[in-house]
């Protein structure tokens, strides 16, 4: 169910209008505005056109989640007539610099979807950059089909996390395998292709040529990653045993714009311990049947249920 509040969506439109100019003013080198409505179902025709207008007038990027579920097309058909790549189309979105999270409903193993006029035929012709978040994708059962067909029609990949964990390096793991029980070959999703993906791909969805990479005139963004742990293996190959073996805990340091980031992280997890801790508590409290009722609208325990029970003792 979609409950539909057009003035909060004027608001927050507003809202974003104001950020792109808080941003502009600070003029700082780390921090650009953007414009990010959430689903293109809780979207009216009127934002959307307004937000590709502002985004076409300010040259703001947008990042709009679609293509997702199977329930979209269906859902704007019955309520525009129109499909989500013909409403992109009609307001204007396909015309911005646009992000889309995740393109899993198209097929692009299906080769009506890169010839003219099809889906991936669409996304290329209009620069759109698909993000592609491998874990959440196949945590809802999901995957796409597949990254190299994506790529291979034209359309930008990067990559993306979306929710928890935050593990860049083990979405390119799951991503992998995936691509290549997509395209049923053991050549497909390379690691390379996806290490691009996150780096060369995700600059270019930005517009930074100076992102992405280690040369001359780019930004020194930096992760550095220890592979010394026994569990680690062994390195035959340095970046595909990371992906193969590693997880997000094996980053020892970033750098940004070349100014140290984080160092040893292994020194600050007592303070990521203390706050995971304390959001743990507070789940805790918001299982109770009396948060339940009172905070969260009598939610059933159906749609956060344990993976074992617990015993009554």
């Amino acid at each position: 169910m979609i409950l539909f509040d057009e003035e909060e969506g004027r608001t927050g439109f507003a809202d974003a209008a104001r950020f792109l100019d808080y941003a502009d003013e600070l003029g700082h080198p780390l921090l650009t505005g953007v414009l990010l409505p959430c689903r293109i179902e809780t979207l009216s025709d009127e934002l959307m056109r307004r937000t590709a207008e502002l985004a076409t007038e300010r040259n703001a990027l947008v990042r709009l989640h679609c293509l997702q579920g199977t329930n979209e097309d269906g859902f704007l058909v019955k309520l525009t007539g129109r499909t989500v790549l013909e409403q992109l189309a009609d307001s204007g979105l396909l015309d911005t610099r646009l992000l889309i999270p995740h393109g899993i409903v198209i097929d692009g193993t299906d080769p009506s979807s890169s010839a003219e006029g099809g889906p991936l035929d669409v996304l290329a012709r209009h620069d759109v950059s698909i993000i592609h978040c491998p874990l959440t994708s196949f945590h809802y059962s999901g995957m796409l089909k597949s990254f190299d067909a994506f790529a291979a029609a034209g359309v930008n990949m990067c990559l993306g996390t979306d929710s928890f964990p935050p593990d860049l390096i083990k979405g390119i793991d799951v991503g992998t395998h995936l691509a290549r029980i997509a395209e049923g070959r053991r050549d497909a999703g390379t690691v390379s292709a996806f290490f691009d993906a996150a780096t060369l791909g995700g600059a270019r969805a930005l517009g930074r040529d100076d992102l992405g990479r280690l040369c001359p005139g780019a930004q020194a963004d930096i992760m550095v990653a220890s592979l010394e742990d026994f569990r680690d293996g062994v390195v035959e190959d340095p970046l595909r045993t990371l992906i193969l073996n590693g997880s997000a805990r094996n980053v020892t340091d970033t750098y940004v714009a070349g100014a140290p980031w984080l160092l040893t992280a292994r020194s600050q997890a007592s303070t990521w311990m203390d706050c995971a801790l304390r959001v743990s508590s507070s789940l805790d409290r918001w299982w109770t049947p009396t948060a339940n009722a009172t905070t969260c609208g009598a939610m059933p325990p159906s749609c956060f249920h344990r993976s074992m029970p617990r015993q009554q003792l």
